[in-house]
């Protein structure tokens, strides 16, 4: 038997982010941050062929995602010149992801008979704790003294989602 997935794919979620941070000293900063990831969706295309007999086996798995997450991070200040601050950051945390809503939707065919549809079912909910990381970077700006404005882009690991039973 063959089995692939394809075009595995999860939409642009809705985001609620807070933090608190602290200047460290004149390189260095850190900060606590929380968010909320809501509103996202997921699917993916399940295929299985079997030679003997011919039959084949196709699943569209969708689900609703949620994720919270707490993250502890720390950032390198690389200078400033002009007002303008480059830095580079690494965080660490734990996401709780919740898998809901799922269904499955199916279609199977034999060698000799036209596709049968209304394999599959609803998936239980499912929830994950993960280890969270994050690696950051970009450019900070001077807006007063006390307050910066930031221009940067951030890679998010927070792990796996898992659905129930079928």
């Amino acid at each position: 038997a063959f089995e692939g997935y394809y075009n595995p794919a999860m939409s642009e979620a809705a985001l609620l982010d807070f933090g608190v941070g602290y200047q460290v000293n004149s390189w260095f900063r850190a900060d606590v941050t929380g968010e909320l990831r809501g509103g996202a969706s997921f699917h993916g295309l399940e295929v299985v062929t079997d030679t003997k007999p011919a039959q084949y086996y196709a699943d569209l798995y969708k689900t609703n995602v949620t994720s919270y997450l707490a993250m502890l991070n720390g950032y390198a200040d690389l200078g400033t010149w002009y007002g303008v601050t480059p830095f580079v950051g690494a965080g660490v945390g734990v996401a709780f992801n919740r898998a809901w809503g799922g269904e499955d939707v199916g279609v199977a065919q034999g060698s000799a008979g036209s596709p049968s549809q209304g394999v599959g079912g609803m998936l239980s909910s499912g929830n994950t704790t993960n280890l969270a990381w994050a690696l950051m970077a970009g450019f900070d700006f001077n807006v007063t003294r006390n307050l910066k404005l930031e221009l940067g882009y951030r890679y998010l690991d927070y792990g796996k989602f898992k659905t129930g039973g079928s």
